[in-house]
């Protein structure tokens, strides 16, 4: 019985599955289907617009991700904007406006970049400090 509960509940909870895909927002004559999509933009890419798009200068730095992504969780609750940086002090990520002008104003902020290197690194040394305990455990 609880297992049909949280079978219906995912299920409730997962968008509806779309029977075509998107269409790529660029192609004007023959439309493809849509292979990514544009976090900054919230513009559907064919394989050949996302390839250009990133080209671009002034584009190089937008996120590409699978078209059925949700940007809602990649924007900022308070300001819509794109989340792009990560508070040390908070623990969390948050937009640009909430780093210079609101609750994160003056806190140790990195770009998600920066923050996932960081953590990767202090994951990685974790992990090996780990072994070696693990391995001295092994021979007492």
């Amino acid at each position: 019985l609880k297992l049909s509960n949280i079978v219906m509940c995912y299920a409730a909870s997962q968008p509806p599955a779309r029977a075509e895909p998107e269409p790529c927002d660029f192609c004007l004559e023959t439309t493809l289907p849509a292979a990514k999509k544009c976090v900054e933009c919230e513009a559907f890419l064919c394989q050949g617009h996302a390839k250009k798009h990133l080209e671009k200068p002034a584009f190089r730095d937008h996120t590409l991700l699978d078209p059925s992504a949700s940007l809602e969780d990649r924007r900022c609750l308070v300001h819509q904007e794109v989340i792009k940086y990560y508070c040390h002090t908070d623990h969390t990520c948050t937009c640009v406006s909430c780093c210079v002008i609101g609750p994160h104003k003056n806190h140790e902020v990195r770009t998600l970049q920066e923050a996932h290197t960081e953590k990767e690194a202090f994951l990685q040394d974790k992990r090996q400090k780990l072994c070696l305990d693990e391995k001295s455990t092994e021979k007492a």
